[in-house]
């Protein structure tokens, strides 16, 4: 039994302790008849809950910080929330809600509000990336003296707004289909890398996916 249900009670069937959180103290006793193997017996202890700890102290970020990938339905990002070091669990120290409903590419906000033994909240931002686009063949034609023509087609990403590609280092290059003509001078038996991503402009933002990176030999 508990003394003061305002700070924790108990199941009188299964003698499970529940927790409100206020801070404050209540006597739990717990008792056992006679039975033909032991005697009567009364135990109690004082319980004593502080004050509950301000998630404000504490930290919370994205689990991935270049953003959660578009999939078209719903997502439930996860957050990393730390108390003094100390990694806190959803649904037993804190729930999320949301600013607006994380489905569509862009930013939103994501509030972390402390419960059970931690109070008050904070805020994260985080953002919904398109899906990296992925090369499906390269092909390389030699041209005059030195140089190449190099083809790249990849897989289409829906509802973006174009695609960025980087060839060996150069500089980033713009397509706003699934396919690209380059020339650049490669040397015979030397490793390259093309990097592409895609991207979806939103208000004047721009949301890149991850870049996907290939390497082939000329």
């Amino acid at each position: 039994s508990s003394s003061n249900t305002s700070i924790a009670s108990v199941d009188p069937k299964t003698g499970a302790l529940t927790l409100t959180w206020a801070p404050g103290t209540a006597t739990i006793t717990a008792a056992a008849t006679a039975g033909s193997n032991y005697n009567a017996a009364t135990v109690s202890y004082i319980l004593s809950v502080g004050e509950p700890v301000s998630l404000m102290g504490g930290t919370a970020a994205p689990s991935v910080s270049t953003g959660f990938t578009y999939t078209g339905k719903t997502l439930r990002p996860s957050f990393v929330v730390k108390y003094d070091g100390t990694m806190l669990t959803e649904g037993e120290d804190y729930t999320v809600s949301y600013s607006a409903t994380p489905k569509a590419i862009g930013s939103y906000k994501a509030t972390v509000t402390g419960i059970e033994g931690f109070c008050d909240s904070l805020t994260v931002s985080f953002k919904i990336v398109p899906k990296a686009p992925k090369i499906t063949s390269k092909q390389l034609d030699m041209t005059i003296g030195s140089k190449r023509q190099y083809t790249l087609k990849w897989s289409k990403v829906s509802g973006i707004s174009g695609y960025q590609i980087k060839f060996s280092g150069s500089k980033t290059l713009s397509a706003s289909a699934k396919t690209y003509s380059g020339k650049y001078i490669l040397k015979k038996g030397k490793t390259y890398t093309v990097s592409i991503r895609a991207y979806k402009t939103v208000k004047g933002s721009k949301y890149y996916s991850p870049w996907g990176t290939y390497k082939f030999k000329a």
